[in-house]
């Protein structure tokens, strides 16, 4: 792998894992210091950064760690619905097997038990196992791939959250109910269901980041 994919992936992943603060400012050689890389392939790390919306360079004052907004949660949200309505509804014509089906439960199951252990963590690992084998059923590349995208940016915006909200009980309930609905093949209700669920996510996600100051005006 080239040193600027390193520096990329390295600095990306601490952006996303939330070990930089909202708005923080950091000289290019901080950066480079981080990576242990030359100056050259940092700032081409930086660039594409950059295009991800993840930093704003500004010349000769090195980078800021750019802020979430209304609008970007608004966004992403908007489109991580849609992309898991479509794989929701492949699921249901691929006509999951027993053993997919199941699958799906024991991770339900799993969320369960770490909610009653009160562990929150624990509790996300299996819910993002859950939606990344929705995903992988589906057999589509090119959606797993998109999917794996948008849920990266999602990551540090619901990690925040995490520290943030009451356990969420009803969400064992609500996975549940989908898988009733996969094994029902009721595609229009899933719609329903799932554009709503994370209409209402979207909401609460910025209520609980602007309570906390976490959100650009």
């Amino acid at each position: 792998m080239k040193l600027s994919e390193q520096a990329y992936s390295m600095i990306k992943s601490m952006i996303l894992d939330n070990k930089f603060r909202i708005n923080q400012q950091l000289l290019v050689e901080e950066a480079v210091e981080i990576c242990g890389f030359s100056r050259t392939p940092v700032r081409e790390a930086l660039l594409r950064l950059q295009e991800d919306g993840l930093i704003k360079l500004h010349p000769r004052h090195g980078l800021r760690i750019c802020a979430l907004s209304r609008r970007d949660i608004e966004e992403l949200y908007e489109l991580i619905a849609h992309l898991e309505v479509t794989a929701l509804e492949l699921c249901i014509q691929h006509s999951l097997t027993s053993e997919q089906i199941s699958k799906l439960r024991e991770y339900t199951l799993s969320m369960q038990s770490a909610l009653e252990a009160n562990d929150i963590n624990l509790w996300a690992s299996h819910d993002k196992l859950f939606h990344e084998t929705i995903f992988d059923f589906t057999e589509n590349s090119r959606l797993i791939n998109t999917a794996r995208k948008y849920n990266e940016q999602n990551k540090r915006c619901k990690d925040i959250v995490l520290k943030l909200r009451p356990l969420p009980w009803d969400s064992v309930k609500e996975h549940n109910e989908l898988i009733d609905l996969i094994e029902e093949g009721n595609a229009p209700k899933i719609r329903e269901m799932h554009l709503n669920h994370w209409k209402e996510v979207s909401k609460q996600f910025i209520v609980y980041l602007e309570n906390y100051h976490f959100l650009d005006n």
